[in-house]
């Protein structure tokens, strides 16, 4: 690649004793190192952080009414019309293909399926939960408990 060309710099005007003139003379004044704002005026000092606390929360104040909240869905969320069709004396196997697996198969108590489930949704955060038992006797439903939302 070529080098590229620049054209050689404007010759300074020199006063007859060979100074540049005073109005193009430029001063440089290096500031310490520790204090890289001492150009500024101590009021300015103490504003800035306050005035970058500021803008940080207004952003995120705008930012909030933005926020899309997904829907998180713990367990099996059961449907009331799935719940009533669990019969009495059905086989395990039928309650889990109406129902899907438990959430909770406890081996202290095997006779027992547990079906929990957690639902948060919306902006507002709504919360419903509920709680379904399914009791086995000799591998046939013998009870069904419901536990409804203490919050719905």
């Amino acid at each position: 690649m070529a080098a590229a060309h620049h054209p050689p710099p404007a010759p300074v005007e020199r006063s007859p004793s060979g100074r540049v003139p005073a109005q193009t003379e430029v001063l440089y004044i290096r500031a310490p190192m520790n204090d890289r704002l001492s150009h500024f005026p101590r009021s300015e000092h103490r504003s800035r952080p306050a005035a970058i606390a500021f803008g940080a929360a207004l952003a995120l104040l705008l930012l909030q009414g933005c926020a899309y909240r997904i829907t998180i869905q713990q367990g099996n969320f059961l449907d009331e019309e799935l719940i009533n069709q669990v019969e009495m004396q059905m086989s395990r196997k039928q309650v889990q293909f109406l129902l899907g697996t438990p959430m909770i198969e406890d081996p202290f108590h095997a006779e027992r399926w547990d079906y929990l489930y957690y639902v948060i949704s919306g902006r507002r955060r709504r919360v419903e939960q509920g709680h379904f038992v399914v009791y086995f006797e000799d591998d046939r439903v013998s009870n069904v408990e419901r536990f409804t939302d203490p919050k719905g």
